[in-house]
């Protein structure tokens, strides 16, 4: 009996170890597409009822969903601070840019979770306030499962910090 206990709990950490090897090496990711999104618009941005998403906007950018954390103001014209972003983005693992705005403000990128490769969409908008200053907008989200474990707010606080 003991025998084959020990076979059955060897064998379920050996199939944890393989899967979590397998996932470092990007071998799930192909099986888990990110599904090309459709570009956020965050006026009519509806927000899912599950808590695997996080967004962060100034006051009254979005007209349906309230944003988990309104947005910082930072003392830069949108062009420089999206090129602040573009240059930290190019450091950041697992990143793919899916797509960019016909105006240049709004990047479309998916990360990957480091063990599974679990693919998360992000959306970023550079919002000019005037000549020398902007905000972001930004909607990080799953696209498989329902909790995310709080990676998402995360996420979006350090891409908040990339940008101070």
């Amino acid at each position: 009996m003991w025998k084959i206990a020990k076979m059955t709990a060897l064998t379920i950490v050996g199939l944890i170890v393989l899967a979590v090897v397998a996932g470092r090496l990007g071998a799930f990711a192909p099986l888990l597409p990110h599904k090309n999104p459709t570009p956020v618009d965050f006026k009519t941005l509806e927000l899912p009822a599950s808590p695997n998403k996080y967004l962060v906007a100034p006051e009254g950018f979005t007209e349906k969903a309230k944003p988990d954390e309104a947005a910082p103001s930072y003392a830069m014209a949108a062009a420089a601070l999206k090129a602040k972003f573009a240059a930290a983005l190019a450091n950041e693992p697992r990143i793919e840019v899916l797509a960019e705005s016909a105006d240049g403000l709004q990047i479309d990128f998916v990360q990957r979770t480091p063990t599974i490769h679990w693919p998360d969409v992000i959306t970023v908008r550079f919002i000019p306030k005037d000549d020398a200053s902007s905000t972001v907008a930004i909607y990080s989200h799953a696209i498989y499962g329902y909790g995310d474990g709080g990676v998402n707010k995360k996420r979006v606080q350090h891409l908040l910090g990339l940008l101070k």
